[in-house]
């Protein structure tokens, strides 16, 4: 997308650091990378093959991840679906 970046930790840990920059992409270029994910694995694979591995990783993280850092999840069956 672009060649230059924002340092997250400067933002987060400098109330005086102001960002500046330009760049030629486009909103649509961010909301398509948005919508990608950013997962490495995910982002370069078709619309529909996204939506199924994401909707499987956040049904993964609802079984499993949260069960085993102690949240219990009452309604499991709201789970994404598609």
């Amino acid at each position: 997308m672009s060649q230059q970046y924002v340092s997250v930790t400067k933002l987060l840990d400098d109330p005086n650091y102001q960002a500046t920059g330009f760049t030629d992409q486009k909103l649509d270029n961010y909301l398509d990378e948005i919508f990608r994910s950013g997962f490495p694995g995910i982002r370069n694979k078709s619309p529909k093959a996204r939506e199924l591995l994401i909707r499987d990783y956040v049904n993964n993280i609802i079984q499993h991840d949260f069960e085993e850092n102690g949240f219990t999840v009452k309604e499991p069956e709201t789970r994404v679906h598609g």
